[in-house]
């Protein structure tokens, strides 16, 4: 526990420093189009994304990160109290056609150490008030193999599905991790390839004009990668996209489906065989003075009984640069609801305001809050806050 409490005064000592910043500094813009810019503006604040992947040498390029979150639980739930998370990422990739090889391959090797509390101890729920939370580790995260073959690419090696599949841009600030896999998918299956526990995998994905269409296949039991790795059940994955746009509009549509095995024998440990849908509808558009408003839509289903969560209903906003002169910072609202089988209350329903802000270049502050109707099916209705430090190294 005292590494813990240990995580949670630097994340303090860092925040309190962050804050006396010179305000000009806060507002500086980098040049270019920045790492920073790139993680506010498409890619979760996340352990399990990195940000752009700058050049070393050669075909050679790196990526890297820290994040740190204290998540509190101030009111409901199963206890009061707070816990501190604190995850490096790193990678490393190969392009081949920068290093005067054939085009369009790449090798990417990564790695992920966490260290961590569990926010599920004081608040109860099913869904996840924090997407960076996952059990203290130092693994191998991803290492694998891309090729682009025309309108086609195919990947394979150890990976996390949720990478590719089942993904909403327009909830990347979000912090609940309803809003970055539906819970139908994470909820239901123990063994999904996904972070922290990516998984021996291919998939192959075909870009047409405004519609790709991908499809994967994951080992079923990815916290052992490398034993038996498909011997033990398998997940499978396929998804259509439709991205249209047109002047400073953009409208994105996603339908995606699942079917999850196990071999009998492993079914009590790894979970049953199941299936499922889900969907995904985003809108963004340009505003005047620079703003950007993004919209989103997000629904799952597996009504299969041996299901905990047969469905699933997400929806929310967010405004790139809301406030003047902060035009890297986002400001989101969402709400996602989890319909529980076999509780006293039919659903879970979290809401949830953020505001990430670019203190300054490749370092982000978000503070968060959520109210969490019938955490579980069970406990109190919870009030949750969270703070996250968002640190980019170069």
């Amino acid at each position: 526990m005292n590494r813990f409490l240990l995580c949670h005064r630097w994340v303090c000592w860092a925040t309190g420093l962050l804050m006396v910043l010179p305000a000009v500094a806060a507002s500086a813009t980098p040049t270019g189009i920045s790492a920073v810019t790139h993680a506010s503006s498409s890619l979760p604040l996340s352990a399990a994304f990195l940000p752009a992947y700058h050049r070393w040498f050669d075909g050679l390029a790196w990526a890297a990160h820290i994040d740190t979150e204290t998540v509190s639980n101030l009111a409901g739930g199963i206890a009061p109290g707070t816990v501190a998370i604190l995850v490096g990422h790193a990678g490393f990739s190969y392009h081949t056609a920068r290093a005067g090889l054939w085009a369009g391959g790449k090798f990417t090797m990564n790695v992920l150490g966490i260290e961590s509390g569990d926010p599920e101890d004081k608040v109860g729920d099913v869904q996840g008030v924090s997407n960076l939370y996952a059990h203290s580790q130092f693994r191998l995260y991803r290492l694998t193999f891309r090729q682009h073959l025309g309108p086609a690419t195919l990947r394979l090696g150890l990976m996390s599905a949720n990478d590719y599949f089942d993904v909403t841009g327009q909830a990347a600030q979000l912090i609940n991790s309803s809003f970055g896999i539906t819970p139908t998918l994470s909820g239901n299956i123990p063994g999904m390839a996904t972070y922290p526990y990516s998984g021996l995998g291919v998939m192959t994905a075909i870009h047409v004009d405004v519609w790709e269409a991908k499809a994967g296949w994951y080992q079923g039991d990815p916290l052992q990668p490398f034993s038996d790795p498909f011997g033990q059940g398998d997940m499978a994955l396929a998804e259509i996209d439709y991205r249209n746009t047109a002047q400073e509009q953009t409208c994105v549509l996603k339908l995606g489906a699942w079917h999850y095995q196990q071999r009998a024998v492993y079914s009590a440990v790894l979970g049953p065989r199941t299936s499922g849908l889900y969907a995904v509808a985003e809108y963004a558009e340009l505003l005047p003075r620079g703003r950007r408003l993004g919209l989103f839509l997000q629904a799952g289903s597996t009504p299969q009984s041996v299901n905990l969560i047969p469905y699933y209903l997400g929806a929310g906003f967010r405004i790139k640069g809301l406030l003047p002169g902060r035009g890297a910072d986002v400001f989101s609202m969402g709400m996602t609801r989890a319909w529980l089988r076999n509780s006293p209350y039919p659903a879970e329903t979290a809401y949830e305001i953020t505001y990430a802000a670019q203190v300054v270049p490749h370092i982000l502050l978000q503070p968060d809050l959520q109210w969490v109707i019938h955490p579980g099916g069970r406990h109190p209705n919870a009030l949750v806050a969270g703070l996250s430090l968002h640190v980019q190294l170069f």
